[in-house]
Order: C-alpha cells, then structure tokens, then sequence
C-alpha cells in the first residue's frame, strides 16, 4: 500500500474568507489527490434559488481522481453516462447573491460538492466526495473561477491495487479547494441573467435537462476545465481525561516526598 505525501502546505487551499467573496479570486493553491471534471459546463439560473440569489451548477460526463505524482500518479475515470442514462451529472453548485446583476457585486451564499458514484455496472471502480462549500472567488471577466469547501463524506467502491490507499471516510473533515477556467470571457453576462459555457454549449442536447428554468439563457462555446482537490485532516492530539489529570496529579505528589528525600540522603552522605 503506497502513503499519500500531502504536506502541511495542502491546507494553503482555505485562503478565501468563509462566507461572501467579492470580484477576484481567492488564490487557492492545486494540490493532491484532485478529481478533474471532462466535458465540463457552467450553467447560471439568475434566480435559480430565489429572486435575490442565483444558481451556478457545474455539471460534468465524467469524473477522474488522481493520486499526484507523489504517490504515483495513477488515476480513475468514472463515467456519468451510458445505458439509459444520457445526462451529465450536477458535481458543483453555487449559491449567489444576484445583487444589482454586476459582476461585481455577486456574493457567495453558499453550496454543495457533489461528486457522485459514476453508472458504471457495481463491479467497476468508482468514488464519491461530497461535502459543503466554504467560499468562492472569480475574475471580472469570467474566464476564472475558484472556492473553497470542506469535505463531509468521501466513499470508494472496489478500487484497484494502484489505488489502495483512498478508503472509506479517510478526508472526513479535510479542507479542499476549487479551480475552474472558461476559455471565453464574458460579453453581457452578468449575474442577472442566464448563461451557459462549456463543449458545444449552443447545440448540445446533453444539457437541456438543465435549461428548462433558465430565460433565454446567452449560450457560448468553450472549454471549462474543473479540477477539486482536498487535504487530509491534520491529526488533533486528543485532550485527557478529567480522571487521567487527577490520576497524574496524585502520581506527581506521590513522587515527590520520595525524591526529596533522596536527595536529602545523598547530602548527609557527602
């Protein structure tokens, strides 16, 4: 079985501010193990949640993690379609204040990681992260995106040799970041309209499950590129027990008459 060889520079992920982030990015750091995203789309309801907030989803064919070249490299796709299932999966969504519809002024509310088991036959490999978004980050001109969040339940289904190490619940509580690019900027969109970017996002008949509640949403073709990636928890040296204090105190008053009085016969000898 091969360690994972995460460094105490991982947690430089958690760089944004729990709760609101402004224009600009928050300047997460990449780490590993990551879960990149294939044939990516952004899709933007701007009163997706409510009249005042928006809903950024994320949705993807297919997932892949890999370890980092510090473990080994090896990866595992898992797929999100095939027989009777022609729709790609929601992995991400965000939470966001539409505010006055600028750029500028959109506000992170909130969101979940969701990365689910892909619908591959039980034999297969697959895995699963979940977990609850702590911030977001974005360039004015949309071409960059970035967040933080926490994770809350990672699963793993007969994983292969290479890829031993990844167990049930083993990042519970680790702290992970979110890199996104589109690799066409922004025109009119704004927070308070809809759009969709992504592979063919103008034609594709994959996504139009997710189309139905946006307005004459602005459509572009581009690439967006997702990667996820997360730490594992720091240990926490456990607190003692009210008993065990007590009990160290009375050992410590026990030890103490004895080794005065050892030294006081070491004196008298000399």
């Amino acid at each position: 079985m091969k360690a994972i060889n995460f460094g105490i520079g991982a947690l430089a992920v958690l760089l944004g501010t729990a709760g609101s982030a402004q224009a600009g990015l928050l300047g997460v750091t990449q780490t590993f193990p990551d879960v990149s995203l294939s044939s990516a789309y952004l899709i933007y309801d701007s009163n997706g949640i409510d009249a005042n907030t928006g809903l950024l989803r994320v949705v993807a064919n297919a997932t892949t993690l890999n370890e980092g070249a510090a473990a080994g490299n090896s990866t595992l796709t898992q797929s999100y379609l095939g027989p009777g299932d022609t729709a790609p999966d929601v992995v991400l969504d965000f939470r966001i204040a539409n505010g006055t519809g600028s750029l500028v002024a959109g506000t992170f509310v909130g969101g979940t990681v969701g990365i689910g088991y892909g619908t591959s036959p039980a034999s297969v490999s697959k895995f699963s992260w979940q977990g609850a978004l702590t911030g977001f980050g974005f360039q004015a001109d949309g071409k960059a995106f970035d967040a933080t969040w926490t994770m809350g339940a990672d699963q793993y289904l007969s994983m292969p040799a290479t890829l031993s190490q990844f167990t049930n619940g083993s990042f519970v509580g680790g702290l992970g970041g979110i890199k996104i690019s589109n690799s066409v900027a922004f025109t009119t969109q704004s927070f308070a309209n809809d759009w969709v970017f992504g592979t063919s996002a103008a034609t594709s008949t994959l996504i139009n499950g997710y189309l139905s509640g946006l307005t004459t949403p602005k459509k572009v073709n581009s690439t967006v590129l997702v990667d996820a990636f997360v730490a594992q928890p720091v240990p926490v040296a456990p607190v003692p027990e009210p008993e065990t204090i007590l009990l160290m105190a009375i050992g410590l008053a026990a030890i103490v008459p004895f080794a005065r009085r050892r030294e006081a016969s070491s004196d008298a000898a000399t």
